[in-house]
This record gives C-alpha cells, structure tokens and sequence, in this order.
C-alpha cells in the first residue's frame, strides 16, 4: 500500500526521518519519500510505500510516523494508522504445501489542505476577526471523530476551532477564526526616576554651606542692624563645622541686644 505524502506550508518541509511500527514494513522500491531524512519543497508530494507483514492471523495494526520541522518545530511527529487482516500460511502433508494466501491491508487516515475560496493569509487590524477555511477528508476508509487544536497564532490574538467532528470519505469544510485584541486605551506608562545616589561627607558640607548662602542672601536684602549680627555670627561658626568640643560650646549665650 502506498501513503502520499504533501508539504502543505509555505517554506520547504525537512523530513529528519520515516519509521513504521507494527506488523508493516517499508518498501524502498516503491517509495520516493527520504526515509533517512531530506527535504520536500511545498507543493509536490511524495510516496511512502509499506508492505504488510502479519505475525499471525486475524486483525493486525500498525504505525508509520514521519519526524519532521511540521510548522517551524524540529521533531516534530506525523503519524498514521495502518491495519489489515492476515492469514498464516500453513504447512502440511498435502500436495503441493505448503499452502499461501495473498494478504493487503489498508491504512486508514485523513487529510486537509486550505479550502479553495478563502485566503491562506490576512492582515487584520487591532479589534477585528478574520476567518481561515480548511477542508478535510478520511482517505483510506477513515471515519472516526477527529478533535481540532489551534497553535502558533499571533501574539495578542486568539484562535478558535470547531469542536470535535466526524470525519468521513466525503471531504467538509470548517472555519478557523483569529481574533485580535484591540487597542488598549489605558494610560501611558510612567517611566521611574534612578535613586537618588548617597552623598560623600565633604559633598554634605558644600550642600549644607550652599544653603545658608541662599538663606543668607535673602536675608541680607532686608536685614535691619539686628539681622546683620546674626548673619556674621553665622558665617563665622561656619568654618567650626566639625570640631569637637568646640569654642564655643561652653560658653554662655550672650545677651539679646
């Protein structure tokens, strides 16, 4: 039986490598997919072509899974279900045995590709919904109920799939959604000032002395005879910052004037 294999995407597939599990077998001769690995350009498509091998009689299964860069993601894991019925040959006294009996099986999967009326690519703006139509198909006699996921989408966006759906021989259409956030209309950011850095001992002086010049000026500009003492006294006691005990410590507060 041979499986068809299509890069789907829009940048060159890298296959990293083809395995089959199961009562299955590839057959190199009948297959132009890279088993060991290679690469399939977007568009054309390649076949992978198993033999059935039953280790014993009735209903056997079996796996082909395909590792890949599906969707940008390196190891990524394609897998598809094969199963089919088997008779052992059997040996006997008859003529002509040992008796054989042709076996088949048939792998059973699905597929999807972009639905033919809608766009494969959008620009949308903040706030706005656009829509993605895909259609899929169960090859193989498949039927089953097959659950959608969605990954990979925009940032700032959602994405929204169908529920779970019965997938048939008969392909059906359904939509993907893409849901973008408006635009935030909160306030602006408010940008934090550095700290403050810590001041050296000699640095605190200069600031202290800055200070009292800017008092002292103003002050200066309506001081009577009274203020006038006062601002001397101070410019004087100023050089005496750091002392320890100082002059005038001990001494006793003269008279107001």
């Amino acid at each position: 039986m041979s499986l068809t294999l299509t890069s789907t995407g829009t940048n060159t597939l890298t296959i990293d490598g083809i395995a089959v599990r199961g009562d299955f077998v590839l057959n190199s001769t009948g297959s132009s997919c890279p088993y060991s690995g290679g690469p399939l350009v977007v568009g054309p498509h390649c076949t992978i072509d198993v033999i059935f091998t039953p280790s014993t009689g009735g209903t056997r299964t079996g796996t082909v899974v395909v590792t890949d860069d599906s969707d940008g993601v390196a190891g990524t894991t394609q897998a598809v279900q094969l199963s089919g019925t088997g008779t052992l040959s059997i040996a006997d006294n008859a003529p002509g045995s040992q008796q054989s009996v042709s076996l088949n099986g048939i792998g059973e999967d699905f597929n999807f590709a972009s639905s033919p009326n809608f766009v494969t690519t959008a620009t949308v703006a903040a706030g706005q919904i656009t829509s993605f139509g895909l259609t899929i198909g169960g090859v193989g006699g498949f039927n089953q109920t097959v659950t959608f996921t969605c990954s990979g989408n925009p940032r700032q966006s959602t994405c929204r799939v169908p529920a779970p759906t019965t997938v048939g021989s008969t392909p059906t259409t359904f939509l993907v959604l893409i849901t973008t956030t408006p635009a935030s209309s909160g306030a602006p950011l408010v940008q934090r000032l550095p700290p403050v850095p810590t001041l050296s001992p000699g640095l605190r002086v200069m600031l202290v002395l800055a200070v009292l010049l800017a008092g002292g000026a103003g002050a200066l500009s309506r001081r009577d005879l009274r203020g006038g003492s006062r601002w001397q006294t101070a410019m004087v006691g100023l050089p005496w910052g750091h002392c320890s005990p100082c002059p005038w410590q001990d001494a006793a507060e003269p008279p107001p004037e």
